[in-house]
């Protein structure tokens, strides 16, 4: 009887998985993807697609087309919770199904309900689908007029966020400004726990593009403004929060049999996935699952350039951001163009 492989997740790592078993079938299994997405979508390439340098298109996968060349059923259901103990997920509908192996990669989401009036007044980075698909909508304004917008949140994400929409819409040679652009980082400040020598690359990106910085927390988004903890007010017409995601329900705390999340990483880690997944289905001795490189963290910043800190070291430059750009690349071409 064939065994049941079920992919929980449209998450990028899966992209990758599902990209593989089309270039080489898993056989001996019922495949199946469980997610309520149309579209599977690259995280790596959000800054670039911010900035203007790739389409939407680029970020985005049909997830139809990938689950029928890697031979999977596509069920376009979205799940609440898991039991990894039995290997049940819970729809959101009420129903359950179970399955023999089951990989985890689902989508991070920031969760509005944590600042008040962002529900009503922000647009979040995570879930990266959402974002990609109402992104444009807010380029077509800043068109007719001037925007203030105001990027909540001083890791990673936020910084290159903030560096992205300056390349799109802040002023250039012969390019009138379109965005007046302002980072509330929160009390931590710009890239909490980075080596000094990142925090002060990414303060000189923020200065150049005219980001202002504040270092306190937001308090609330209202009609037009936003409210910060000293009760500063920003005029703020569109709030865009990149604070870190967080699953979308309780991921298993102990490993259980048959049970994989999907390791952080690049195409490397998927690798290592799609091969765990594959011997997992066939009973047989499971690899160890290795994430991307320990310590090493990517930054994104403006004019092509990126930041690279692996441990203490830091490395800039134009060279390392066509490097960066090139693996992000390599990611989408194993993914499906």
């Amino acid at each position: 009887m064939p065994r049941r492989l079920l992919l929980l997740g449209g998450g990028p790592q899966h992209a990758q998985v599902l990209a593989a078993f089309a270039r080489e079938p898993l056989p001996g299994a019922e495949l199946a993807l469980l997610t309520p997405d149309t579209h599977l979508v690259r995280p790596a390439l959000l800054p670039a697609f911010v900035a203007g340098r790739v389409p939407a298109d680029s970020c985005r996968i049909d997830t139809a087309t990938l689950a029928a060349a890697a031979g999977a059923t596509w069920l376009r259901a979205r799940a609440v919770g898991f039991d990894a103990a039995t290997r049940t997920v819970t729809l959101a509908d009420g129903e359950t199904l179970t399955a023999d192996v089951v990989g985890i990669d689902e989508p991070w989401r920031t969760s509005p309900d944590t600042l008040p009036g962002a529900r009503e007044h922000a647009l979040a980075l995570h879930p990266a689908g959402r974002f990609v698909a109402l992104f444009d909508e807010l380029v077509a304004l800043a068109q007719q007029r001037v925007l203030d917008l105001v990027v909540l949140g001083g890791e990673a994400d936020a910084v290159q966020l903030a560096l992205a929409l300056d390349e799109r819409l802040g002023a250039r040679r012969g390019r009138a400004e379109r965005v007046r652009l302002a980072l509330v980082a929160g009390e931590a400040g710009l890239l909490p726990g980075w080596p000094r020598p990142a925090q002060r690359w990414a303060e000189a990106g923020l200065r150049r593009a005219r980001v202002a910085v504040f270092r306190e927390a937001c308090r609330s988004l209202q009609a037009g403004h936003a409210v910060l903890a000293s009760g500063a007010r920003l005029a703020c017409d569109a709030a865009l929060l990149a604070e870190p995601p967080v699953p979308p329900w309780p991921l298993p705390a102990q490993p259980a049999p048959g049970v994989v999340v999907a390791p952080a990483g690049g195409p490397r880690a998927a690798a290592a996935l799609a091969l765990w997944l594959r011997r997992a289905v066939a009973a047989a001795p499971l690899p160890a699952l290795r994430p991307g490189v320990p310590g090493r963290r990517w930054l994104r910043g403006a004019r092509g350039e990126a930041a690279l800190a692996w441990g203490p070291l830091v490395m800039t430059g134009q060279a390392l951001g066509a490097l960066r750009h090139a693996l992000d690349r390599r990611a989408t071409r194993s993914a499906g163009s």
